[in-house]
């Protein structure tokens, strides 16, 4: 037995009108199933629409941690090659200027003294001195390495996600100035004044990018 849906009047299972007023039972079964499944498509579709919304989120979320790391990881390799570059473009400089007005310096005699005990009429054979020295090689060469590293890894960074684009900006002026700071070590070049003033320049400039990019992992 069941109840028909529009008089309550007790009714047979197997009634396709109800005997009191006369209700299609059978259409009103139609528009009851019908109506369930339109309810069933609804919710099925707001389901899908939670899930995609969470699942875009969460790839958002994992891209913009992944891209940060990704960026710390590359942005400490960089510090280490501006020490190194920063060590070197000091020698440089240092080898340079004594050579240019006859400073002695424990440092840098080896480089800037010939055998006889006289400074090299030529600053350009004190520098040659240094590029020959195998130490100073050994530091170069780590140099260029981590150059390498670097420009390895940026490989993967230049597209950012939206929410990293700030992060990005700062992370490239720090890469600018990292590149030109180990430029300097690597491919000295002008005079002795002009040299000195571009490696300070960059030596300052990624000290104040890096700490400017730092901020983004606090």
């Amino acid at each position: 037995m069941r109840v028909c849906p529009k008089c309550n009047t007790l009714i047979n299972d197997d009634d396709l009108f109800c005997p009191n007023c006369g209700c299609n039972l059978h259409e009103v079964h139609e528009k009851a199933q019908s109506s369930k499944h339109v309810r069933g498509t609804v919710i099925a579709i707001i389901i899908a629409a939670i899930i995609i919304v969470a699942a875009r989120y969460a790839y958002e979320l994992w891209a913009r941690e992944n891209y940060k790391t990704k960026v710390e990881t590359c942005a400490y390799t960089m510090l280490e090659g501006a020490k190194g570059a920063e060590n070197a473009c000091n020698k440089i400089v240092a080898v340079w200027n004594n050579s240019v007005w006859g400073i002695e310096d424990v440092a840098t005699d080896k480089y800037t003294i010939d055998k006889y005990g006289y400074f090299y009429d030529d600053f350009n054979d004190a520098l040659d001195n240094l590029f020959s020295d195998d130490a100073f090689l050994d530091d170069l060469e780590d140099l260029n390495d981590n150059l390498q590293d670097v420009n390895a890894r940026m490989k993967e960074l230049q597209n950012p996600p939206k929410s990293c684009e700030q992060l990005h900006g700062v992370f490239m002026d720090f890469y600018d100035e990292y590149f030109i700071l180990v430029n300097c070590a690597l491919n000295p070049s002008g005079n002795l004044a002009s040299y000195s003033d571009k490696f300070d320049e960059a030596d300052e400039n990624s000290a104040r990018y890096y700490e400017k990019l730092m901020v983004y992992f606090e």
